[in-house]
């Protein structure tokens, strides 16, 4: 009788095996026809019955890291590795190397001293082969960089205010243009939902920084200026900035000097675009550029930074989280209060630095899923007019004190006087250059004088307008 019991068990488990074994084939076929969400739900099935099996957590773990769900992979991955697990059912190249998926799992987590670890045991691993070594080793480079920039990220030192969810070909929509930032125009865009080459245009309308192919077929940033008799010849920046691959979505601060620009270089960078910042030495010549590090970048695209200096505030796009054709823009605002942020343990963080969390406002909806509901008809903020810490009013409405909007409204035109002024005091710049040997010189230096004069007498105003609305809506 105890036989047959045995027997009767053993019968049971191979049938239970042989389903098994019919459920991962379906399973893995589901994978390869890139219906990931229904054969990580048989995987998952087999899971649950079987939770320490081997092939059932490789299969769901590669189809967790395709599903960019990292965090869940990683338990999967490290039992497949710890029972050196190999497969025969599909090609096993680098994207199916279980210990190249958990360093990637590693990577996105940021987790960076784990990845590390694992990479460079593989790139010492005599089995581990050259493709898959290859890639190791780019991945390993990228994981070094992270560590770093995590290394120097305190999580309070930027405040997230507001952010909208566009698609890419509308980029610009979500951005504000005006003076004080200067304008920005796509200038290579097919219409769908690839990254668009952007070209950027000084606020006084005098200097352009383009974006054009390079003898790599990458793209590289170039730079015109406005003369009397028109644009200039467009010429590469001097310096460090243009490699063989691609540079992109410049934007150059009122001063000059300063540039923020978008690269997918594979040094110093976290993958994808990441964005750089650069400036020049007194002879015009770009110093090796410096990655902003978090939490601006990430392992995706990350892009076009605009900052206007007057208002306090910033904006970067990135497709982070989103599907393919659309990107967030964000703003944010540079906090210049001490915190004890410094001080939390490694794991918080890891985490902050993963996540984009923003300050709550009572003047508008924030948060990464936000559309443009705040914002005119044309999908344009009318205005970002920064009153306190996190409070940003986009609308004449947002006022609640009626001086205080008085006081804007004189502040419009104030500011609107300063480009005039600037444009004027441009103008007689450059008529002393052409006539400093003429009789007019000297009332040209008069002039100049007195432009100076009024222009500083302007954004002196500009800061006792902008501290007494700001004092009224804080009341």
């Amino acid at each position: 009788m105890k036989r047959i019991s045995l027997i009767i068990c053993i019968i049971a488990i191979s049938i239970v095996d042989i389903t098994a074994q019919t459920t991962i084939s379906k399973g893995i076929e589901l994978l390869n026809s890139d219906k990931t969400k229904e054969s990580l739900a048989v995987f998952t099935s087999i899971l649950k019955k079987k939770p320490a099996d081997a092939e059932a957590n490789y299969f769901a773990g590669i189809a967790l890291c395709r599903s960019r769900r990292y965090e869940e992979a990683i338990p999967h991955l490290k039992v497949v590795i710890n029972k050196n697990f190999k497969t025969t059912k599909i090609a096993y190249t680098p994207n199916n190397d279980s210990k190249l998926l958990l360093a990637k799992a590693y990577f996105h987590t940021y987790r960076f001293t784990a990845a590390i670890q694992l990479l460079e045991g593989m790139v010492e691993d005599k089995n581990v082969s050259s493709e898959a070594k290859q890639d190791a080793n780019l991945l390993l480079a990228r994981a070094k960089t992270g560590e770093r920039l995590l290394n120097g990220y305190n999580p309070n030192d930027i405040v997230f205010i507001d952010s909208a969810i566009v698609d890419k070909n509308k980029l610009l929509e979500a951005y504000r243009q005006n003076s004080n930032t200067g304008y920005i125009t796509t200038t290579d865009s097919d219409g769908s939902d690839s990254i668009p080459t952007i070209e950027f245009m000084s606020g006084k309308k005098d200097m352009k920084i383009l974006t054009n192919k390079n003898i790599h077929t990458g793209l590289d940033l170039y730079r015109s200026n406005r003369y009397l008799s028109g644009w200039s010849d467009a010429t590469a920046l001097k310096g460090d900035i243009n490699t063989p691959y691609d540079e992109n979505f410049p934007f150059m601060l009122p001063d000059g000097v300063t540039i923020y620009f978008a690269s997918n270089t594979i040094h110093d960078n976290l993958g994808g675009y990441d964005i750089f910042v650069s400036s020049t030495n007194p002879e015009g010549v770009f110093l090796k550029p410096r990655n902003i590090g978090m939490p601006f970048n990430s392992p995706a695209n990350d892009y076009l930074l605009v900052v206007d200096e007057r208002q306090g505030i910033g904006y970067f796009a990135s497709d982070r989280y989103l599907p393919t054709g659309k990107v967030a823009v964000y703003t944010f605002k540079y906090n210049r209060v001490e915190s004890d942020d410094k001080n939390k343990d490694r794991d918080s963080i890891r985490k902050a630095a993963l996540q984009i969390s923003f300050k709550k406002s009572k003047h508008y909806n924030s948060g990464k899923d936000k559309q443009l509901s705040d914002r005119d008809k044309s999908g344009k903020a009318k205005f970002n007019f920064l009153v306190k810490d996190s409070i940003v009013y986009r609308d004449y409405n947002d006022f609640q004190d009626s001086t205080a909007l008085n006081g804007f409204h004189r502040l419009e035109q104030v500011q609107d006087s300063i480009n005039i002024t600037e444009k004027r005091l441009m103008a007689e710049r450059k008529r002393f250059v052409l006539q400093k040997d003429s009789a007019e010189a000297t009332s040209l230096v008069t002039s100049i004088t007195e432009y100076e004069q009024t222009l500083k007498h302007l954004k002196n105003l500009v800061k006792s307008l902008t501290k007494e609305i700001r004092r009224l809506e804080n009341k």
